[in-house]
């Protein structure tokens, strides 16, 4: 089983390596909250690229590493 600290290490090094989920990320800390229309709109991606990163977002928001507090994701 790996340590806290080891996963954390390696999900901080997956967002140093994303710029587009960095872009999310920003995002969420300066609206509050985000959804795939607008990951669409802001940035100008594709569904499906939105999609993913998005999903990549929810993913950090559940871990608790993206955003101090408590971010919406609008679903």
């Amino acid at each position: 089983m790996e340590s806290h600290e080891n996963t954390h290490s390696q999900i901080m090094e997956y967002i140093k390596k994303n710029p587009d989920l960095q872009k999310a990320i920003e995002l969420l800390r300066r609206e509050g909250k985000v959804s795939r229309t607008a990951l669409q709109f802001e940035f100008g991606w594709t569904e499906w690229k939105a999609r993913k990163v998005y999903e990549a977002l929810r993913y950090m928001c559940y871990k608790g590493l993206a955003f101090n507090g408590r971010p919406k994701i609008v679903l």
